[in-house]
């Protein structure tokens, strides 16, 4: 399989999604104030010059799709027939979480020798409470439809994607912020699995290659008149629950992309210190 998957990734796809982590900080870099205008270099005091540039390409899920519910999916074929059996959709968000990936923090695009699990934690650091709710984001320099997760693996543990998936963090309440990179906020509707770990792309991507002239996938969410929905100005905001039993010390945050127009799986990962839950 790992052979199988080397070759896969020295295949680069022609046709590139790109996404990070905008908050908290990450070991690639990526903020805010720049969201996915740029493909940052160097953010935040980081090593990289490649912010969003770490994935797994050429994956394709086993069989039919397991994703159906046309409120969850993020192309306009797949949304008219999602239980199309002849041509079924076999890129990674039709079975979220199911492709086998290289890393749990990406490989580079450009040098697929490069592990995102080898880049140095981000000078700026992040401690969380266990038992609380907490916030997120992510942007996208080239959309792809699909949709996220964000998982914790303590570093007690070897970094696998076995171990990020069995700490998956769930998402808090219906809506999420979209935070432009001038600082305002547009509050919109967020879709979710049935178990709250995978969180739809809100923005709709368009409908050929990466010009959104030619029409958009879906609708934009009311209020994202004028936003960019290719290489967003904005970064969408949302809250996870940390666990109240998370065993107080230092983890690993890892946000995956698994994109329905693009057999793509994109990565980011952060340096997390989780202290115990408040005790009253």
């Amino acid at each position: 399989m790992a052979t199988t998957l080397l070759a896969s990734v020295l295949r680069i796809a022609t046709v590139a999604g790109h996404g990070l982590i905008t908050d908290p900080p990450n070991r690639a870099g990526g903020n805010y104030e720049v969201a996915g205008t740029v493909c940052g270099h160097h953010l935040d005091g980081t090593q990289t010059r490649d912010a969003c540039a770490w994935l797994t390409p050429m994956v394709e899920i086993d069989g039919l799709p397991t994703l159906v519910d046309p409120l969850l999916l993020t192309t306009e074929a797949s949304i008219a027939n999602p239980t199309d059996a002849l041509n079924p959709g076999k890129n990674p968000w039709r079975n979220p979480g199911s492709v086998p990936v290289l890393s749990p923090c990406g490989n580079n695009f450009w040098n697929t020798s490069l592990d995102g699990l080898d880049l140095p934690p981000n000078p700026k650091h992040t401690t969380w409470v266990a038992g609380t709710n907490v916030k997120v984001a992510s942007a996208l320099y080239v959309n792809h439809g699909g949709g996220w997760s964000y998982r914790l693996c303590p570093k007690t543990q070897a970094a696998t994607e076995f171990c990020f998936q069995s700490s998956p963090l769930k998402f808090v309440g219906n809506d999420a912020s979209a935070r432009f990179t001038s600082g305002q906020e547009v509050t919109i509707p967020m879709r979710r699995t049935t178990d709250n770990v995978w969180s739809r792309n809100p923005i709709p991507a368009a409908k050929k290659g990466h010009d959104a002239s030619g029409g958009l996938e879906f609708a934009m969410p009311n209020g994202m008149d004028g936003a960019h929905p290719m290489s967003w100005d904005f970064s969408i905001v949302e809250e996870v629950a940390l666990p109240s039993h998370l065993v107080p010390g230092e983890y690993m945050l890892s946000w995956r992309w698994d994109c329905e127009k693009s057999s793509q799986v994109w990565f980011t990962c952060a340096d997390i210190t989780v202290k115990g839950a408040f005790v009253v």
